[in-house]
């Protein structure tokens, strides 16, 4: 059967122990590599109620990697910290490979299998497929960037760190802004400072000239720049 032929009435079910629950008459049956590695997870992580694996040419690529996932883009860094990685033994036919995989994957919800492919996992089916979709396009653009075969620019660590924090958890929007990126110590010192100024509207006046608009929101001075109609600049 071909991928493009499979409906939802295609699919055959099993449990954790791979005996046969529903299973449609078109003649198929389960692939058994498969089997091993999405029930090594599901059996092992409660949490993972949807795993995807693919072989993608970028996956597998990066994959063949020594160095694995490289943070060149900002796509990759949101992985830094939070991918696991799983040896080759060769095709996933021996049931004893489940346990070092899921030792390996850990807490993890995306693993790189090496020479192999892709894996992750989540609660859901839409969140397992973000996780996977951007996963592949770090891959892609790892493997197009690599293909120039330039001299790379590479992130400053503590930039990459943070923005793997940044990414990798609750998505950040105007909303909640405030709370998921907190303005650092300096910075609540430089507003409770301003916000004390006792020295009248002339001191203000200059403090706003010299260090750009005090802004209210808890973030830094927008320093030499000029606010866009509507808003604060980009």
């Amino acid at each position: 059967m071909l991928y493009e032929e499979v409906t939802a009435s295609s699919l055959i079910k099993v449990d954790l122990a791979g005996n046969t629950i529903e299973k449609p008459d078109h003649g198929y049956s389960v692939n058994a590599a498969g089997y091993i590695i999405h029930s090594a997870v599901h059996e092992a992580r409660e949490d993972a109620h949807c795993v995807v694996h693919t072989h993608t040419p970028a996956g597998i690529s990066v994959s063949a990697l020594q160095e694995g996932l490289l943070p060149l883009s900002q796509t990759a860094m949101r992985f830094h910290g939070h991918l696991a990685y799983h040896d080759y033994e060769g095709p996933a036919f021996n049931r004893g490979e489940k346990q070092r995989l899921v030792a390996h994957l850990g807490r993890h919800n995306a693993m790189i299998l090496r020479n192999h492919g892709l894996l992750v996992c989540g609660p859901s089916i839409s969140k397992a497929f973000n996780l996977i979709y951007w996963l592949e396009q770090a891959c892609r653009i790892q493997v197009q960037t690599l293909s120039c075969q330039r001299p790379l620019h590479k992130a400053k660590p503590e930039v990459v760190e943070l923005t793997a924090g940044a990414l990798s958890g609750t998505e950040i929007t105007l909303d909640n802004e405030a709370a998921t990126n907190p303005p650092s110590k300096k910075t609540r010192r430089r507003l409770a400072a301003a916000t004390a100024c006792s020295s009248g509207p002339r001191c203000c006046a200059r403090s706003t000239a010299s260090t750009g608009p005090i802004r209210t929101d808890g973030f830094p001075p927008l320093v030499g720049s000029r606010p866009r109609a509507g808003g604060d600049p980009v």
